[in-house]
């Protein structure tokens, strides 16, 4: 073949170059010497195959733990990690089971109900016996394409009122302890629109529910409505103090009193027809001035003749308001308290037998009694959510907290 005419061509002339050196004698040797070597070159390449590469040898891949995979790219899944609550002593028993955030967590006045309202439109009435007998199921209300951002029982617990998102509405629901003609335990019974503009976020129903208080609790909103429990409007009251931050009835049903953007506190009381007991009108009955900063929280003692207020002054105050105020008669502080480690107090509450004060700080609350004696603290942890309300059983002997999250019914510490 080709390949080996040019192999014997290149040794054609290699002989002729040895023939050039082999004129001289010496040469001979080292012509001889050359040729073998070029020889047996040219003899390896045309006679001899290269082997085949051998394959280095890779280090093989050890397979992932877990499942195996076949053909298709494992998905990565992930798991909801579960925290586990660390339970206070004093724990005794948690409202859940709504898809969203709550707008209201309720203790009826009786005390033999828990209502809770979210943003997921649906109501829940979860009965206090499910504290002992978790095979009790509540009653769900599915609300009408709506969610409520406020709400509140009536004195017997059989009556629920919701301010509504939309359209600022309150719904009424009869709540029944057997299920009715529609097959279920509960039914609307009557609707009244409001002239707020904007949602409601206080709703209030007196303890003889006969009126019912709203605010929307907006900047420079600073109206409050009064009307019957049928809806019909009675009295509207300008605070005049930029913003509300929160109103409530006193526990007697006489006076309401507004927590506003400044350090005065004001009671209006609702004069009532002596003949039928029905509206009259509303007089401003009087004010607690003392705090120098907004005052956050109003809290009326079960007897209606004391006041807790909280203020961003980092202090709270304990008020005698049992007073001859038809004689001008001034509220008398008696106790100002201030705040663990200049903490702002945003909430506050005083037991129904009066004995305990409540003062809560983010999620935290501190335990007095009315000497404003420190007796106990505790967290009251929500998974990061807020406080919203605290409400106590009639007996005093257990409190509910209600957050964004959840309410959780705790043992009163100082009982």
């Amino acid at each position: 073949n080709t390949s080996l005419i040019h192999k014997k061509n290149n040794i054609n002339t290699l002989h002729q170059i040895m023939e050039a050196l082999g004129q001289s004698h010496e040469g001979v040797a080292v012509i001889a010497i050359i040729v073998t070597v070029i020889a047996g070159i040219i003899a390896y390449f045309a006679f001899s195959k290269p082997e085949p590469k051998k394959a280095v040898d890779q280090p093989i891949p050890e397979k992932p733990k877990g499942k195996e995979v076949s053909g298709k790219k494992e998905k990565k899944q992930i798991t909801k990690e579960k925290v586990e609550r660390v339970q206070d002593p004093l724990y005794l028993f948690e409202f859940k089971g709504h898809s969203k955030v709550l707008t209201a967590v309720l203790l009826s006045p009786d005390g033999k109900s828990v209502a809770t309202t979210s943003e997921d439109r649906i109501l829940k009435i979860h009965p206090m016996d499910i504290v002992h007998d978790r095979s009790i199921n509540p009653i769900r209300v599915n609300l009408p394409l709506d969610h409520a951002t406020a709400a509140a029982f009536t004195a017997d617990g059989h009556h629920v009122l919701l301010a509504m998102s939309n359209n600022q509405e309150i719904l009424a629901y009869q709540i029944g302890s057997k299920k009715g003609e529609n097959g279920k335990q509960y039914k609307e019974v009557h609707r009244f629109p409001t002239t707020h503009k904007t949602n409601i976020h206080a709703l209030e129903v007196t303890p003889n529910s006969k009126f019912v208080m709203t605010a929307t609790l907006d900047d420079n909103d600073t109206t409050i409505y009064l009307w019957s429990l049928k809806g019909q409007p009675l009295d509207a009251v300008n605070t005049n103090q930029v913003k509300i931050n929160m109103i409530t009835f006193s526990p007697d049903s006489k006076f309401f009193s507004a927590a506003c953007w400044t350090g005065d506190v004001r009671l209006w009381e609702i004069k009532t027809k002596r003949e039928d007991g029905s509206f009259d009108k509303v007089v401003k009955a009087m004010e607690l001035k003392g705090h120098r900063s907004t005052v956050y929280c109003v809290a009326y003692s079960g007897d209606a003749k004391h006041v807790v207020t909280t203020s961003k002054d980092g202090t709270w105050k304990y008020w005698n308001i049992a007073v001859r105020y038809e004689a001008n008669q001034d509220p008398e502080c008696l106790l100002t308290v201030p705040a663990p480690e200049g903490k702002i107090m945003n909430l506050c509450s005083i037991s129904r037998d009066g004995k305990t004060i409540v003062i809560i700080s983010g999620n935290h609350m501190y335990f007095y009694d009315t000497s404003g004696k420190l007796v106990h603290e505790m967290d009251a942890s929500f998974d990061g959510s807020i406080i919203l309300n605290i409400a106590w059983t009639p007996d005093s002997r257990a409190f509910l907290v209600g957050s964004n999250y959840s309410g959780i019914l705790y043992k009163n510490p100082h009982a």
